[in-house]
């Protein structure tokens, strides 16, 4: 025996804005999808009801509202429409097809859909298959029927319905994002770092644990105090860090700052990096702040023991090569204080004359003067070279300092049996940076060409310098060509890693300084094989001092 027939309740203008207060108060999915249920049958008279999502182009049933005597029961499901055969396919093909509404007041005997196996299995009557759209995207579709009376799904009824879908629409987006927003706030609560959300007004809402741990605060005292973020905080760093963080609420744009914050746990001051990003609606307005709280104390001493340790080697480098470089101080040297000397006896022996030739005697001390100022520049390029000295930026002639690294291992290139060429164009603009570490680099890279050509014996050792203003890149290229023995694919893959080298006694720290160098210049260093002739081919770019100065002037010149 059937049981009697649901009646729905009564039309009310104000029924819509009731379900849609009803429906927004709801924002886990689970819920809002048994409300709607419940609404839905209950208002429009249905006896049974179903709720199909449309997720990736497959349809599945989510939950089920039958009236039972003791109300209106929601059973959740998880079935796939296919397998359901209570479900009237044609309608729901139609619905999915078109994104329209079926209304049928009595299904049996519609002309379309009462052939429909389900239809007549069940003896179905008034129909509704209502789809719920989210920018008009098909989302879910509300199935309702009522196998007792006909004409139960009224116009009325149907009205308030989608109205309902569509709240239920804007209700579900809602849902979808609270828990996508729990994921990341549990992601948030978990992680190593501080992390936190403040309102737009920025007022702090999150506060993860280790953030609470290393201030030693509940989230209670910190979103009911807005500035207690602010105790930790070192006095001296107060002022700047409040003025960036309000700018960056007041202008609604993303802010970092550091800061010197106490910590709870071991009672000291550790280093922060403060990072926030602004979180924006479709219409561009914030509606959230995220942002984090990094300790930074390792990674700036890991810093700063990096540059003392990358300082350090690159005076190792420069003290390694001290010894080629020794033999043509040696040898530059010996020339001018020998003219010293010899000028220095002509003098004396002219004075001891009976008649002292006094001419002679001034034309050797002007000769003795000037060996003598070219011995101590010698020996002064030789200190600058190797003294551990700050680096500096300034305007530098690159082809002036690669004449005087030429001529600084001029002993070794006559050791190692080798010569140099240049083509250094006169047409090349002043470069920025540190001369004395640019000249470590073409020390490095000349006496790197000078080993690579020690085995060569059929062809002449030569060592070709070029400059030249690269187009492509807007700065000056530097390039060291040898006839040495050349470098295959592997090498030249590790070639700039430190502690890689190809000499039995290397060390492997030459050519990772000197890319240091170059890129701590702005610039790049590479290499390939001599495209001319046998042997490599290093080449550096270093940016222009006209360049580098419209982002930091520089206030020196070498």
């Amino acid at each position: 025996m059937q049981s009697e027939k649901p009646i729905g309740i009564p039309f009310d203008a104000g029924a819509a804005i009731r379900f849609s207060q009803a429906l927004s108060r709801n924002l886990l999915h689970s819920t809002l999808v048994g409300r709607l249920l419940q609404i839905s049958v209950d208002y429009a008279g249905a006896e049974r009801g179903l709720l199909i999502f449309i997720i990736d182009n497959a349809a599945t049933i989510k939950a089920e509202a039958v009236v039972r005597a003791s109300g209106i029961e929601v059973q959740a499901r998880n079935d796939a429409v296919g397998m359901f055969k209570e479900l009237p396919m044609a309608i729901l093909q139609y619905v999915i097809r078109t994104n329209e509404p079926v209304i049928l007041d009595d299904a049996s005997t519609d002309a379309v859909y009462g052939r429909d196996e389900t239809v007549l299995s069940r003896g179905m009557r008034s129909t509704l298959a209502l789809p719920i759209l989210s920018q008009s995207k098909l989302i879910a579709i509300l199935f309702l029927e009522n196998n007792f009376a006909p004409c139960v799904f009224t116009p009325d009824r149907v009205a308030v319905l989608e109205h309902l879908a569509s709240q239920a629409a804007i209700s579900f987006e809602s849902a979808d994002l609270y828990a996508e927003l729990e994921k990341k706030v549990a992601l948030l609560d978990v992680l190593p770092v501080s992390a936190w959300m403040l309102e737009p007004s920025g007022t702090p809402e999150f506060v993860n644990r280790s953030g609470l741990e290393f201030a030693d605060q509940s989230l209670a005292h910190i979103t009911s105090h807005p500035a207690s973020w602010m105790d930790a905080v070192h006095p001296d760093d107060r002022d700047a860090a409040t003025r960036i963080f309000r700018r960056g609420v007041q202008l609604g744009q993303d802010f970092s700052f550091e800061t010197r914050s106490l910590s709870a746990r071991d009672g000291s001051y550790h280093l922060h990096l403060h990072q926030a990003v602004a979180l924006r609606d479709r219409e561009g307005q914030v509606v959230k702040f995220v942002g984090t709280t990094t300790d930074i104390d390792e990674h700036k001493r890991g810093e700063e023991s990096l540059r003392t340790t990358q300082s350090a080697l690159a005076h190792s480098t420069r003290l390694a090569t001290l010894k080629a470089v020794v033999a043509s101080l040696a040898h530059e040297v010996s020339q001018p204080l020998s003219g010293i000397w010899a000028n220095a006896d002509a003098g004396a022996r002219m004075l001891a004359l009976d008649s002292p030739d006094l001419s002679g005697v001034a034309e050797s001390v002007k000769r003795t003067m000037r060996d003598a100022v070219r011995a101590t520049e010698i020996v002064q390029r030789m200190r600058a070279m190797f003294a551990e000295a700050a680096p500096t930026s300034a305007a530098v002639n690159i082809n002036n300092a690669v004449n005087e690294v030429v001529a600084l291992i001029a002993g070794e290139l006559e050791k190692g049996g080798a010569t140099v060429q240049t083509s250094l164009s006169d047409r090349i603009p002043l470069v920025a940076g540190d001369k004395i570490h640019l000249q470590q680099v073409m020390l490095n890279l000349l006496l790197n060409a000078i080993e690579a050509m020690a085995s060569v014996d059929d062809r002449p050792r030569i060592v070709r310098i070029e400059t030249i203003y690269d187009d492509r890149t807007g700065g000056v290229l530097v390039s060291v060509r040898d006839v040495g023995i050349g470098l295959d694919k592997t090498t030249l893959e590790k070639l700039f890693q430190p502690l890689f080298t190809t000499k039995a006694k290397g060390v492997g720290v030459g050519l990772s300084i000197c890319r240091t160098i170059v890129e701590n210049h702005g610039g790049r260093i590479s290499a390939a094989a001599n495209a001319r002739e046998p042997g490599a081919c290093f080449s550096f770019v270093l940016p222009t001092h006209e360049a580098s100065e419209k982002q930091a002037p520089s206030k020196s010149s070498a």
